[in-house]
């Protein structure tokens, strides 16, 4: 779909959340592309257990409602190499896990029904559902902090 295609059916949009829009419009794996941000533009910074990590560390596919979405520590990860999977921390607190800082832009988002991004977290043996499961941050959140306990 091009560009002026899309502006003209959110010019005639309905409803203030575009949500007719969104039901006249499915993104073809093309558009999700072409629309999606990079994972290099969208992760800027990254450390698991206080070591380095990047872009390269996350996973792409694709969400019919989300459109292109990222999974650190996937059981289908694409990146070869010889880490221990799934990756573990041997404690909690905020010094160990996952950190990233995001380059979350503000906008109208095609491809998504909320602005920012969708967060989950499920175990590496799961795929996630963000339709069904997850929490939202906007642009301009500073900071978060969550935790994910396991059963004995």
């Amino acid at each position: 779909m091009s560009v002026e295609s899309l502006t003209t059916m959110l010019n005639r949009a309905k409803t203030s959340d575009f949500s007719d829009v969104a039901e006249l419009y499915q993104p073809s794996v093309q558009d999700q592309t072409l629309y999606s941000i990079s994972p290099k533009d969208l992760i800027f910074n990254c450390a698991f257990d206080n070591e380095n990590c990047d872009y390269r560390s996350f996973d792409s596919w694709k969400s019919k409602d989300y459109g292109t979405c990222y999974t650190f520590n996937s059981p289908f990860s694409q990146n070869s190499t010889n880490e221990k999977w799934p990756r573990t921390v041997p404690y909690s607190g905020p010094k160990h896990g996952l950190h990233v800082t995001l380059n979350i832009r503000s906008g109208l988002s095609i491809l998504s029904p909320e602005v920012g991004v969708r967060v989950i977290i499920h175990s590496p043996h799961v795929l996630p559902v963000p339709e069904e499961e997850g929490f939202n941050v906007a642009p301009g959140t500073t900071s978060i902090s969550i935790s994910r306990e396991t059963g004995l």
